[in-house]
């Protein structure tokens, strides 16, 4: 009960609230200084370009591109958010073993080692099901 109540508050109030129920202090979102506060800091200001921009994995790539150059970026292919098994067998032939990922989250990965199909299938049936859902919303990242 008490946690669709907090919904009804403004989200720094949110923030707040569930700061103190989750690590026992409430966090300062307008200096912040520890891990915990500047995390709940960007939450509060999700409007910020370079917030938005190094949230994307796809995005980042650019940023960090621009600052230190392509020698440092591991080799990615961004294979969209309507991609299917032959994408990934394509993928996968031609760059060989690496991870499948979906952008929006940052939990769960599928590591591809072999090109066989019963374990591309279910990698891709994975993550297809992970870009269904909104993970953003329920951690009040925008």
């Amino acid at each position: 009960m008490l946690r669709k109540l907090i919904w009804l508050f403004p989200l720094k109030w949110q923030v707040k609230i569930k700061s103190y129920y989750r690590l026992g202090y409430i966090v300062n979102t307008d200096s912040p200084s520890t891990f915990n506060e500047k995390i709940n800091y960007r939450k509060l200001n999700w409007k910020n370009q370079l917030f938005v921009d190094c949230a994307d994995k796809v995005k980042v790539r650019d940023f960090v591109r621009n600052k230190v150059g392509n020698d440092i970026l591991i080799p990615a292919l961004n294979l969209g958010a309507d991609f299917e098994l032959n994408d990934v067998k394509n993928a996968f032939s031609e760059l060989g073993p690496g991870v499948l990922k979906a952008n929006h989250n940052s939990g769960p990965v599928q590591f591809i080692e072999d090109s066989e199909v019963s374990n591309l299938e279910s990698a891709v049936i994975d993550i297809q099901n992970q870009l269904r859902k909104f993970y953003g919303i329920n951690n009040q990242e925008m």
